[in-house]
């Protein structure tokens, strides 16, 4: 349970929005309070978006925003590159990867799968993107540790051991029937 600072009623933390700068997670007044806040303030809250809107300043950071979000094989690279480092830093790992290191790691098809690699989804998530794999788990994110893979290859990975994997292949050789 959870207290909210504004009517401070304990709520359950599902009441709560999320907020990741807090040490809890969520944010300190409970979404009711917020639903009430915002329908009392409705009108200056559209009016001060609206000024940041025309703010040059806000227009040149959204701009660097924007230019920063490349699209194509570059962007899903850095992208991969920036989720990389911050997960290093909440796990505590390594890293040392650079741009320059992930470009010497494309590749058109997944090592794991065989699968083509596809850079580009323009409907949301697809199995088959590419997803940065460390290939030694104990170890960071670190060149010559991490190579990319499909999603489904890395799940695959993730969640499989050797004699798993073995059995799998074997299930699948019995299913196969004999050829002529």
């Amino acid at each position: 349970m959870k207290q909210c600072t504004k009517c401070k009623d304990l709520k359950d933390p599902s009441d709560f929005n999320l907020n990741k700068n807090t040490k809890d997670g969520l944010s300190s007044h409970c979404r009711d309070c917020f639903r009430e806040y915002y329908q009392l303030n409705k009108e200056n809250i559209l009016e001060q978006k609206k000024q940041l809107k025309n703010d040059p300043v806000f227009r040149l950071l959204r701009r660097k925003y924007e230019q920063g979000r490349q699209k194509g094989i570059e962007g899903k690279m850095r992208s991969m590159l920036q989720a990389a480092r911050r997960r290093a830093k909440e796990k505590n790992l390594d890293f040392n990867l650079t741009i320059k290191h992930m470009r010497s790691l494309y590749g058109s098809h997944c090592p794991i799968t065989g699968r083509v690699l596809i850079w580009e989804t323009h409907q949301g998530f697809s199995p088959d993107s590419p997803s940065l794999d460390r290939t030694d788990s104990n170890k960071g994110y670190v060149i010559g540790n991490v190579q990319i893979v499909s999603h489904r290859g890395n799940t695959w990975k993730n969640n499989m051991c050797l004699d798993d994997a073995m059995k799998v292949v074997r299930y699948l050789q019995s299913l196969q029937v004999p050829q002529k």
